[in-house]
């Protein structure tokens, strides 16, 4: 069986972080990149980031 390599959920930049869209899940593996306070906030309104230690360390 070949699996495919294993998506962070969140990876934190300098001036950005990238979530996995968890929406979409398991079907596509897409990656968000959010700028702003908002974009973090609407993102976890949306459930684009679920389950309490990811959506901690999103708005951290």
């Amino acid at each position: 069986m070949n699996a495919a390599a294993p998506t962070p959920t969140l990876v934190r930049h300098a001036e950005r972080i990238d979530i996995l869209d968890q929406t979409l899940l398991p079907h596509q593996r897409v990656v968000c990149p959010l700028y702003t306070l908002e974009s973090v906030a609407n993102a976890i309104t949306r459930m684009q980031v679920r389950g309490a230690p990811l959506i901690g360390a999103t708005a951290a």
